[in-house]
């Protein structure tokens, strides 16, 4: 009679109490999508990275930054909100947590909308550790406009020495690839891309999806 190794009630047990998640996560981060309103008219405010950082230097992005141990997401894009602009956490209105993006390279981004008022921005002393200069783009322009949107391949580039025979496949095998869209919107010289464009456009969907089936 076989002897029976409990493999099936422990681990029934343990992934029943357990959050599920998301495999691959490396590395955490939150954004802040932050509107300013200027002259009566609503703007997102943007961040251009200071050249000299290691890491995406000279993109156009929103304020944000990675997580640190024991603070959660809005606590993240509040100081690193704070930090980058130069500006007192408590003038910072978040209004609500927004669809967040998982990266192929494991990085977990929660994205969050908020608001500062003009005033704030006005006396903002950007950190020029991390931040070349802030602009604004009018939250209309891109309600009506659509970006350009070309598509990047998404590809797996195994290296030389990849076992091909181990898992069966000595000829080699036929990775899965994929599409992946760039938005790229373009106003006053300033060009909103990439990542940072994409939470723009899905913004942006999400609201006239909403108000079309309102006004239907």
């Amino acid at each position: 009679m076989s002897k029976k190794d409990g493999w099936k009630d422990r681990l029934g047990a343990f992934f029943s109490e357990k959050e599920p998640g998301i495999m691959g996560r490396k590395k955490f981060f939150a954004i802040l999508a932050l509107m300013v309103e200027i002259d009566g008219e609503t703007h997102f405010l943007f961040e251009k990275r200071a050249a000299h950082i290691d890491r995406q230097p000279g993109e156009v992005c929103f304020p944000g930054g990675e997580m640190e141990p024991g603070e959660t997401f809005r606590r993240c894009a509040l100081r690193e909100t704070a930090e980058e602009l130069g500006i007192p956490e408590e003038s910072i209105d978040i209004a609500a947590e927004i669809d967040m993006i998982y990266n192929f390279n494991g990085a977990e981004i929660h994205c969050f909308l908020g608001s500062i008022d003009e005033e704030t921005m006005k006396n903002a002393e950007i950190s020029e550790d991390e931040v070349e200069r802030i602009f604004t783009v009018p939250v209309s322009y891109f309600m009506e406009n659509d970006p350009e949107l070309p598509e990047v391949r998404v590809e797996v580039i195994p290296p030389e020495d990849f076992p091909f025979e181990k898992i069966g496949f000595p000829g080699g095998y036929k990775w899965i690839t994929g599409q992946m869209e760039v938005p790229i919107f373009e106003y006053e010289g300033n060009v909103v891309w990439g990542l940072t464009g994409r939470i723009v456009l899905n913004i942006v969907r999400q609201f006239k999806a909403a108000v079309g089936r309102e006004e239907n």
